[in-house]
């Protein structure tokens, strides 16, 4: 499928719900039954996307480092491990 924006005024919003969508996917794949897969968009922006972290890289590889005292660091690595846990796409 491809999508093509131009200046029109419908557009942002095409791109608006096409985000949210994304996002409520993520939750449903990535977070286990609870509170973060029934939060709001905002929360799961506050909460997931807006952490504090370091991206390094060496020995050829990327380094992700979070920041131990930020509340919802358990919450985005187990997100993390479960969409790498889920099924290549075939």
């Amino acid at each position: 499928m491809r999508i093509t924006v131009r200046d029109e005024p419908g557009h942002p919003r095409l791109i608006v719900a096409l985000a949210a969508n994304l996002l409520a996917c993520f939750g449903h794949l990535a977070l286990p039954a609870g509170e973060l897969r029934d939060a709001a968009p905002k929360l799961l922006r506050y909460r997931l996307l807006h952490l504090p972290a370091r991206l390094t890289r060496r020995q050829r590889k990327r380094w992700l480092h979070l920041r131990a005292d930020w509340p919802w660091t358990d919450d985005v690595i187990n997100a993390w491990r479960a969409v790498k846990a889920l099924p290549a796409p075939t």
